[in-house]
C-alpha cells in the first residue's frame, strides 16, 4: 500500500502532480499487482485520454516504474506491421538480459515476459493494425499473431494506450481497455510542477510562470 500511496517521499507518484483520480484508480491495480511474485498486471489495459501535456505519458511510465517492469513505448508513425510491434517489443526486452527476455516456446512461438507496452498517439494506428492487436489484448485469446506468423503469447503483457482523440478509435479496440480521462492542469498545479522543475524560484515566480505559459 505504501509503495503506491502519493504521500510516501518513495513513492514515484508523490512527485506527480494533480490527477490524483487517476492515481487512486491505478493504486488499487497496483496493489494486486505487486502482490504477485512477478508484478504482472496483465489483467487491466489502460487507456488513457485528455488534451496534449496532462501528463498520459508520464503517468504511464511511472506505473511501470512502480511494478519495476520494462517500460516499452511505441510510436505509431514508426510501426506499419504487426511484425514492427513484436520487434519494437522484443528489442527492448533483450536490452532487459538477463532478467526478462522473450521466450521462445518452439520455432516462431514466443511468450513475453511481464511488461508495460504503452502505445502513445494510438489513434494514428490504421484500423488493419488496430484489428490485429484485438487477440492480444483479448483475455481469451492473449495472443499477438505477427505478418509472418510469428505467434507471441501476451498473457503477461500490460497494455496502455493514450490518445487525444478516442473517437478515432473504433468500438471493438475501445471495449477491450479500462479508460482514464485526464484533466488540463489548473495554473497552481502548473505552478507546482514549475516548482518542482526550478526548485529555486520562489512561489511568485512559479505562479507568475504557470499564468503566461501553461
Amino acid at each position: 500500500i505504501e509503495m503506491v500511496n502519493p504521500d510516501n517521499p518513495s513513492c514515484p507518484f508523490k512527485n506527480f502532480v494533480g490527477q490524483d483520480f487517476a492515481k487512486k484508480k491505478m493504486g488499487r491495480v497496483l496493489i494486486n499487482a505487486l502482490q504477485r511474485f512477478n508484478h504482472c498486471a496483465a489483467d487491466v489495459s489502460w487507456l488513457l485520454t485528455g488534451p496534449s501535456s496532462v501528463g498520459k505519458t508520464t503517468l504511464a511510465r511511472i506505473y511501470a516504474k512502480i511494478l519495476k517492469l520494462p517500460f516499452i513505448e511505441i510510436h505509431p508513425k514508426s510501426i506499419k506491421t504487426l511484425e514492427d510491434i513484436f520487434d519494437a517489443i522484443n528489442e527492448k526486452l533483450v536490452e532487459c538480459k538477463p532478467f526478462l527476455e522473450m521466450v521462445e516456446l518452439t520455432q516462431n512461438n514466443y511468450c513475453a515476459p511481464p511488461c508495460v507496452v504503452f502505445i502513445d498517439e494510438v489513434h494514428s494506428l490504421n484500423r488493419v493494425l488496430q484489428n490485429g492487436l484485438l487477440k492480444a489484448i483479448e483475455p481469451k485469446d492473449r495472443v499477438l499473431i505477427t505478418e509472418s506468423r510469428q505467434y507471441v503469447n501476451t498473457k503477461n503483457v500490460c497494455f496502455m494506450i493514450a490518445t487525444t482523440d478516442p473517437a478515432d478509435l473504433f468500438d471493438a479496440f475501445l471495449g477491450r481497455f479500462t479508460e482514464i480521462s485526464l484533466n488540463p492542469y489548473t495554473k497552481k498545479e502548473v505552478a507546482q510542477i514549475v516548482q518542482l522543475n526550478f526548485p529555486e524560484w520562489g512561489p511568485k515566480e512559479c505562479a507568475l510562470a504557470a499564468h503566461f505559459q501553461p
